[in-house]
């Protein structure tokens, strides 16, 4: 087996590893690759950064005593779904926390106590913040493999001028490459990107 083809593999029976609470691999590449999703997630829906971090854990030590329940299918078990499920869940904690203190005249660790600024947790707008956030993490993780698998000064190139979006002339002169390269940059290592984000989002048990 490919040594990439290893590392898929590897990410694709992760939910497994992780059903062996003492995997202390698994459970940390399963940190790794979740934590920004989770405590981004939690920021944009209303939380404050402690927050945001406590929901984090919260959600990580949900999935630890629940893992052994979760039974994948390709039609009905998308390990996406029942993450989103359980952060739900903490969100809504969260949220009937800080009312509680806020009631009672306590202070209120959340940036903004508005209604109109804080999601539902049982809203669809939090259905399509946590959409979004889920994409970001795939692009970032596409990004790290297209890392592994071309050149330096190629990634750099292609990751200034798609990613960040600068002009090829910005990206020829910080560089101190030819717009020909940036173009060629483009093309090449936008091909391989497309290909590992397509692999990601075919990773059911993972994604």
């Amino acid at each position: 087996m490919k040594e990439n083809e290893a590392k898929y593999a590897t990410r694709s029976t992760l939910l497994v590893r992780l059903k062996d609470l003492d995997n202390q691999q698994a459970w940390q590449e399963f940190y790794d690759m979740y934590w920004a999703l989770l405590f981004n997630f939690a920021r944009r829906a209303g939380l404050s950064e402690q927050d945001a971090e406590e929901v984090v854990m919260d959600t990580v030590e949900t999935v630890a005593r629940k893992i052994e329940e979760f039974e994948y299918n390709r039609n009905t078990g998308r390990f996406k779904s029942w993450l989103l499920t359980i952060v739900r869940f903490k969100l809504g904690d969260r949220f009937r926390k800080q009312k509680r203190l806020a009631q009672r005249g306590e202070m209120v660790d959340l940036d903004s106590m508005e209604e109109s600024q804080i999601a539902d947790p049982q809203g669809v707008e939090l259905e399509k913040l946590w959409d979004t956030e889920w994409q970001k993490r795939l692009i970032d993780m596409a990004l790290e493999r297209v890392k592994q698998l071309v050149g330096h000064r190629q990634y750099q190139i292609f990751y200034c001028y798609v990613i960040q979006e600068q002009k090829a002339e910005e990206v020829a002169d910080f560089l101190n490459v030819s717009k020909a390269q940036v173009y060629v940059a483009k093309n090449r290592v936008g091909k391989v990107f497309e290909g590992e984000l397509k692999i990601l989002a075919s990773e059911p048990e993972v994604v």
